[in-house]
């Protein structure tokens, strides 16, 4: 019996532990992509050219920092692939619709999808990330 409770006691200790990564990677992950959205969206309100290179950078970094994050897994299953494809479908319209979009000062267009489509895929990840324990 005192076997059975120490291996129990083992087994509790070791899941909370893992769950606390979870949430502490899922806190990393939101921070990182909040930093991300903030950097889109001044890409996006960039009055003219050069201010768009100049938040090009910004969007960069922060984009490869929750790369970063989500590198780790966080071992949750679905959730986990979840946020790494609705990440993956983000990155690929910015890159491929939005900055594109931008630079051919078809801001209007930028807009609609960054307020649009990729508002949703943003939202998603937070909502995710919250029932993985972020806060």
């Amino acid at each position: 019996m005192r076997k059975f409770l120490t291996i129990t006691a083992v087994m509790m200790i070791t899941l909370f532990s893992v769950g606390l990564a979870h949430a502490e990677n899922a806190d990393a992950i939101k921070a990182s992509l909040v930093a991300m959205r903030e950097a889109a969206l001044a890409m996006v309100g960039a009055p003219d050219a050069a201010s768009l290179e100049k938040a090009l950078p910004a969007v960069a970094s922060t984009s490869a920092a929750v790369d970063a994050a989500l590198a780790k897994d966080g071992g949750a299953g679905d959730k986990w692939a979840m946020i790494k494809t609705v990440w993956g479908e983000y990155k690929s319209v910015r890159d491929a619709q939005v900055i594109p979009a931008l630079k051919a000062g078809k801001k209007d267009e930028a807009v609609a999808i960054a307020k649009g489509p990729q508002a949703d895929r943003y939202k998603s990840i937070l909502a995710t990330l919250a029932e993985l324990g972020a806060k």
